[in-house]
C-alpha cells in the first residue's frame, strides 16, 4: 500500500472533475459515521497485528526471516495508524474534504484502481450492495481458513527455523481481507459512487490475492 500523502496528491488531480459536487448534509453525517466505524474496525485490526507480533516474540530469535516478518508487521501497523490519524483529522474537515478523504482511504487499500467519477443509479447501487454483502461473507470465511493455515505454518516454522514465502503470503492475504472488511462492513453509509469505488477496489484485492496464492503450496 502506498502512503496516504502520496495518494492524496494522486487523487487530488481528479478534484477538478468533481469540484462542483456538493455533499448533502445527510451524506456528510453518514460520512462521519462511516469514518467512525472504519476507525473502530481498524483499531481491532491493530489489536490483531499486536497479537501476531506477540506470537513472533515468543519464537526463537534465530529463525531465518524473523526480522523481515517483524518489519512487515511494523509497516502494516504504521499504515493502519496512519489511516486512524487521517480519520481523526477529518473531524475538523468540511463535507467535501471528508468525502475526498474517504476516497483516499479506499484508494490506500489498492492504489491501482482508478476512481469512477460517473453517477451510479439506484438500480446499479442495489446490485453493488448485494455484491459487497456477498464478498463480505466470502472474505469472512476465507479469513477463518487463513487463520487455520497460519497456525499450522507457525508450528512448522519452529521446526524448520525459516519463515517461508507461503507464510508471508498467508499473512498478506489475511490482513488485506481484514482491512477490506473494515471498510466494507459500514459501506451502507457511503454514497453510491464511493460504494462502487470500494467495490472495485475489493474486487481487485480478491483477484490479486487469489493470483498470489495460486502457485503456492503449503510446506
Amino acid at each position: 500500500m502506498k502512503k496516504i500523502i502520496v495518494l492524496s496528491i494522486l487523487i487530488g488531480l481528479t478534484i477538478s472533475a468533481i469540484a462542483d459536487t456538493k455533499i448533502s448534509l445527510e451524506q456528510n453525517m453518514l460520512n462521519r459515521e462511516y469514518l467512525v466505524e472504519v476507525d473502530n474496525n481498524i483499531t481491532a485490526t491493530l489489536d490483531l497485528l499486536t497479537a501476531f507480533n506477540n506470537t513472533l516474540n515468543k519464537m526463537p530469535e534465530y529463525i531465518e526471516g524473523s526480522r523481515l516478518f517483524s518489519k512487515f508487521l511494523m509497516e502494516m501497523t504504521m499504515e493502519c495508524s496512519g489511516m486512524r490519524n487521517s480519520i481523526k483529522e477529518s473531524l475538523t474537515a468540511n463535507a467535501e474534504e471528508r468525502d475526498l478523504l474517504i476516497q483516499i482511504l479506499i484508494a490506500n487499500l489498492n492504489p491501482g484502481v482508478e476512481l469512477f467519477s460517473s453517477e451510479i443509479d439506484s438500480e446499479q447501487d442495489n446490485v453493488n450492495k448485494a455484491e459487497i454483502a456477498a464478498i463480505q461473507k466470502t472474505m469472512k470465511f476465507a479469513i477463518n481458513e487463513l487463520q487455520k493455515k497460519i497456525i499450522v505454518q507457525e508450528k512448522g516454522i519452529v521446526k524448520s527455523k525459516t519463515f517461508n514465502k507461503y507464510f508471508f503470503n498467508l499473512h498478506t492475504q489475511h490482513l488485506m481481507y481484514q482491512l477490506s472488511l473494515n471498510f466494507a462492513e459500514p459501506s451502507d453509509k457511503l454514497s453510491r459512487e464511493n460504494r462502487f469505488y470500494l467495490l472495485q477496489v475489493i474486487r481487485e484485492i480478491q483477484k490479486i490475492s487469489a493470483e498470489s496464492m495460486m502457485p503456492q503450496e503449503e510446506e
